[in-house]
C-alpha cells in the first residue's frame, strides 16, 4: 500500500506504538527536511524507571532515539544520585547514546560518597541537542514544598532559527505553584526573542497557576483534551507540557505511549512565523 501523506504516516506509526503498549515506543519519521520544522519533545523519565519497576536509562534512550527530536527536555533525571538508580550518571548515559549536547540543572543534591565515585550525586533536570547549547542561567523558584525547584535557561541555534529554550518542574504543593508560576513568567520576560517552555508542571491545564502561564503563550496541545501523559500505566491527566510565544506554530503534537516511566513522552514539531 502506498501511503502519499507523510501526516497519515506519521499517526499510522503512532497507532502501532500506542497498540504495543511496551516498554518501548515505535519510531517516528523523521521530519521533513523541506517543511523546515524543528522537533521537540519533553519526557520526565522518573529517573529512568518504568511503571513495570525496570530500572534502564538505555531504555529510556531508545524511547528518544525513535522520536528523532532536535531538541529534548528531560525531568527527573538521576547523576549519580543514589542506590534507586545504581548511582550511575542517567543523563551522561543518554546523552552519550544519543550523541547530543545537554545542559543540566541540579534542583536536589547531596555531597559526594564511595559508592557514587567520589562524584557530586544531583537530581535535577536537562535540556539535550543536536546543536550546541548557549547555557543562559539556572534559576531556583522562592518558594517551594519538598525541595527545590527551578528554571534553566538556554539558548540554541536550531536550522538557522535562534530560539530561548526553559526547562522547569513545578511543585505539587498549589500555593508553591503559584509563586514559583509568577516568578517564572517575570524570569522569561527578561529575555527577548522566540521562547519555548518545556517541562512537567504537575498541575491540569485548568488549573489558574497554569493558566497564568500559559496566558501569551501558545500551548502545543491546546486542541487536545485527551492528551493525557500521566501516570503510563493508567493516563487520566495532562501535566506535562510544551508552550511557546506567540510567533511559534506547533504542528503534529503527539503523546508517545511507554512504560518506560511513569510519564509519557509528548513531541511537537515548530514552524516559527517571521
Amino acid at each position: 500500500m502506498m501511503i502519499a501523506n507523510r501526516s497519515v504516516l506519521f499517526m499510522l506509526l503512532l497507532f502501532i506504538a500506542v497498540a504495543c503498549g511496551k516498554g518501548t515506543a515505535e519510531s517516528l519519521p523523521e521530519p521533513d527536511e523541506e517543511e523546515n520544522v524543528i522537533r521537540i519533545a519533553v519526557y520526565n523519565t522518573h529517573w529512568c524507571t518504568g511503571t513495570d519497576g525496570v530500572l534502564s536509562p538505555q531504555r529510556i534512550a531508545e524511547v528518544l532515539k525513535g522520536l528523532h527530536a532536535d531538541v529534548i527536555a528531560l525531568n527527573e533525571i538521576d547523576r549519580n544520585y543514589d542506590p534507586r538508580s545504581n548511582y550511575e550518571d542517567q543523563l551522561q548515559i543518554i546523552a552519550d547514546a544519543l550523541e547530543m549536547n545537554y545542559q543540566f540543572q541540579k534542583t536536589t543534591w547531596k555531597s559526594a560518597i564511595p559508592a557514587s565515585g567520589n562524584k557530586p550525586r544531583e537530581f535535577g533536570h536537562a535540556i539535550l541537542s543536536k546543536q550546541p547549547i548557549e547555557f543562559l542561567d539556572t534559576r531556583i523558584f522562592d518558594a517551594y514544598s519538598k525541595h527545590y525547584h527551578g528554571l534553566l535557561e538556554t539558548k540554541i541555534v536550531v536550522k538557522d532559527k535562534p530560539i530561548l529554550f526553559y526547562v522547569t518542574h513545578l511543585d505539587t504543593d498549589p500555593a508553591s505553584l503559584q509563586s514559583q508560576s509568577v516568578q517564572l513568567k517575570q524570569w522569561m520576560a527578561e529575555r527577548e526573542g522566540t521562547k519555548i517552555l518545556m517541562g512537567d508542571f504537575n498541575a491540569v491545564p485548568d488549573n489558574p497557576s497554569v493558566r497564568y502561564i500559559k496566558n501569551g503563550m501558545i500551548d502545543a496541545f491546546e486542541k487536545q483534551p485527551d492528551a493525557f501523559t500521566f501516570k503510563s500505566n493508567n493516563p487520566t491527566i495532562r501535566i506535562d507540557y510544551i508552550i511557546g510565544s506567540g510567533d511559534v506554530e506547533f504542528v503534529n503534537s503527539n503523546v508517545i505511549k511507554t512504560l518506560a516511566s511513569d510519564h509519557f513522552p509528548i513531541v511537537t514539531e515548530i514552524k516559527i512565523n517571521e
